[in-house]
């Protein structure tokens, strides 16, 4: 339900803005206290560079983030193509500081 709050849909293929954006070719880094593990709504588009166990928040977050919608009652989300790179919140000045123009 986060992708229709936020307004997500419209920018999906066969969306009312006509932009067809899937999150596809783009990366979303996630900064919180722990892993994902091997989430089916998140298969094959996560680096977990966390070093933690998974979390249920983590999960929760990675999930509004870049969920497939694989199942019946699960929710496509926002960026539902995207990578996902996961970072211990810790990490977070080490990582920032090495990305231009931040």
């Amino acid at each position: 339900e986060s992708a229709i709050t936020i307004g997500a849909t419209s920018v999906w293929p066969g969306g009312a803005s006509g932009l067809g954006l899937t999150g596809s070719g783009s990366v979303s880094a996630i900064f919180d206290f722990g892993g994902v593990g091997s989430h089916p709504e998140l298969a094959g588009r996560v680096t977990d560079l966390s070093g933690g166990n998974p979390f249920d928040h983590t999960i929760a977050i990675a999930g509004i983030v870049a969920a497939a919608g694989l199942g019946a009652g699960t929710a496509r989300n926002s960026a539902y193509a995207s990578s996902l790179w996961i970072y211990d919140s810790v990490d977070f000045p080490t990582v920032a500081s090495s990305l231009p123009g931040l």
